[in-house]
């Protein structure tokens, strides 16, 4: 079996998900999930949903009290405790790619974000059915997914809220924004802009577009993987310094694409991280 410990946002439940659906797949085995997590009070100003069950994935959630809900417990306080039937992987660089944590083999219990997509990459065709939603469109997102693919559609997202109170991530200046959608509308025709953020109010009040678009702010709270979903059938993406929109890119099928990211990822000394793919654009 591989466990995978589950937290975070949707984003980073989709990273957890992935490694190990990867590895559960090539050593041909169960992926087991661990949401205790969610379980415990969090942040009652940007709470977290455990979206991943909105998600047609393949997995099993470990049940409360359970025997092996306890060995889990029990390897966050010891790594190498001789009862436990797996190993314990804990991340030691979220910043770059291990190849080692593909060789692994069965019976690991991995604790960390894992952002780089080649941890994950040669089951991309599985993910893209996996991280699709579980329910149909509402009438809302039915209208706007029909607009997306009827137009030469551009995704941009603007991520703000939590960012705000941290300077970990930092918040993406305009010049970003500007300079993203100059060169993306400089390499294609008839652009239709729609616009994804968990602030709308500030992109109306401090961002002006030359080019048609419309803000998309209906999928609130536990809808927002439906935002996931309009962004990567749009057939180019702006991304943010956030692994929400990095997923619509990544997830995005248009062999065409055009997605444009920020070469500075996170607000510290390291300005990259191992997760743009070589064919992105960075500014």
């Amino acid at each position: 079996m591989v466990i995978s410990k589950i937290y975070g946002g949707l984003a980073g439940q989709m990273l957890q998900y992935a490694i190990g659906r990867h590895l559960s797949i090539k050593y041909n085995t169960h992926l087991l999930i661990d949401t205790y997590w969610y379980k415990k009070p969090g942040n009652p100003q940007f709470p977290r949903d455990f979206g991943l069950k909105r998600l047609n994935t393949q997995c099993i959630e470990i049940a409360s009290y359970s025997w092996l809900w306890w060995q889990v417990r029990l390897s966050g306080r010891f790594n190498r405790f001789p009862g436990l039937p797996f190993k314990v992987i804990k991340e030691k660089d979220y910043s770059v790619f291990d190849p080692s944590m593909l060789e692994l083999g069965a019976n690991v219990l991995l604790d960390g974000y894992w952002n780089s997509y080649k941890y994950f990459e040669p089951v991309r065709s599985q993910l893209m059915k996996e991280f699709s939603p579980a329910d149909l469109p509402d009438e809302r997102n039915r209208e706007c997914l029909n607009m997306i693919q009827s137009q030469n559609s551009v995704s941009i997202h603007f991520r703000r809220g939590d960012y705000a109170l941290t300077s970990f991530h930092g918040i993406l200046s305009r010049d970003y924004y500007e300079a993203a959608i100059a060169k993306i509308t400089a390499e294609i025709s008839n652009p239709y802009l729609f616009i994804f953020s968990d602030e709308p109010k500030w992109v109306i009040e401090n961002m002006r577009f030359s080019f048609p678009y419309k803000i998309v702010d209906f999928n609130k709270d536990e809808k927002n993987y439906w935002d996931i979903e309009l962004m990567k059938n749009c057939k180019h993406n702006i991304i943010a310094n956030s692994g929400f929109s990095w997923w619509a890119g990544w997830l995005n099928e248009n062999p065409e694409k055009i997605v444009i990211a920020p070469e500075k990822w996170i607000n510290t000394d390291k300005t990259r991280i191992d997760n743009i793919p070589a064919d992105w654009f960075l500014l």
